[in-house]
């Protein structure tokens, strides 16, 4: 009977408050996180057709002021397009620009154009 009683004392006196309490210090901690999501899109891009760019992903994206994008472009994450002059790439419609892809310069892509991750172009 002795060892009952001790084990009720020791579940509810000792255990279960530490339990309690790393169970509502993780339920603070991670309701407090928030997703991160960070895009540099600068004003000026120019639209070509009604329908919207895509962004399935939309971290560390990099869209310069002068890019002209077409109808159903989906751009991924870490995608830059981007130009060191005035000249900024030209995007067809129906284009879909993978991971870690790179634009630069005065290019033209056509339409339905799959661009694969980690490609650079300029």
């Amino acid at each position: 009977m002795f060892i009952i009683i001790r084990k009720i004392i020791s579940l509810f006196f000792i255990r279960l408050p530490y339990i309690l309490k790393e169970y509502f210090f993780s339920l603070k901690y991670y309701s407090s996180l928030k997703p991160v999501r960070s895009c540099c899109i600068t004003k000026g891009i120019n639209y070509i057709g009604r329908k919207k760019t895509i962004l399935p992903h939309p971290i560390g994206i990099v869209i310069g002021r002068g890019v002209v994008l077409g109808e159903n472009c989906a751009i991924y994450q870490n995608v830059s397009i981007v130009s060191k002059q005035e000249s900024y790439p030209i995007i067809g419609d129906n284009v879909t620009i993978y991971a870690n892809a790179v634009l630069i310069g005065k290019i033209r892509i056509g339409n339905n154009v799959v661009i694969g991750g980690r490609s650079c172009l300029y």
